[in-house]
This record gives structure tokens, C-alpha cells and sequence, in this order.
């Protein structure tokens, strides 16, 4: 066991101390060693850029959800106002002198000249 924990106390003091970095067996591979530490940087800004999406777009749900309930109240509310009664008694509150027709619509047909 006293060997094994030398061992490990030695890969500690030839990592903090450089010793590691140097070695042939390690310097031969620099470049894959490059590569995949580059590979690690991205994935991990790649993970950030993925979480900050997904936070904007929780928001933007939230934000969905508090339009469309504005959006149910603003239509009850043009709902009651276009009702002829309520039109009749806005009129009258602004005094425009304007009386409803006990008539129905009549359709006027434009004939065309080619016809």
C-alpha cells in the first residue's frame, strides 16, 4: 500500500511541478492533447450557449402566457363594447343625437355596364 500511495504523492508533485509536462512520453502528443482540450472548451461554451437559450425561451413562454390572457381579457372587453345595447347607451352618454333604425339593411346590386 506504501508503494501505491508514493506512486499517487508522485503524480501530484510531477503535475503541480511541471515534471509531467515534460515528459518524452507526453511532449510527442502535444498536438491530440491540443485537440482535445480545444474539444472541451467548446463543448463547454457550447453547453453555456444552450442553457442560455433554453432560459430564453422559458421566458418567452411566460411571456406567451401572460399575452394571451391579456389578449382573452382586451377580446371580452371589445366583445361587450360592440354589443348594440352597449353601443345604443354610448351614444346617448356623448349626446350625438343619433337614433337606431327600426328598418333591417337593405343590399344595393351594382350592375356592371359589361353585363
Amino acid at each position: 500500500m506504501d508503494k501505491k500511495q508514493n506512486k499517487i504523492n508522485s503524480f501530484w508533485k510531477a503535475l503541480i511541478g511541471g515534471h509531467l509536462l515534460r515528459d518524452p512520453r507526453i511532449t510527442k502528443h502535444y498536438k491530440y492533447v491540443l485537440f482535445v482540450v480545444g474539444l472541451i472548451v467548446l463543448l463547454i461554451g457550447n453547453r453555456y450557449q444552450n442553457e442560455r437559450i433554453i432560459r430564453e425561451i422559458d421566458a418567452l413562454k411566460d411571456s406567451i402566457k401572460d399575452l394571451r390572457s391579456e389578449s382573452i381579457s382586451v377580446a371580452a372587453e371589445l366583445t361587450n363594447l360592440s354589443r348594440p345595447s352597449e353601443v345604443a347607451r354610448k351614444v346617448k352618454e356623448f349626446k350625438l343625437n343619433l337614433i337606431e333604425s327600426d328598418a333591417p339593411p337593405k343590399v344595393i346590386v351594382v350592375k356592371k355596364e359589361n353585363e
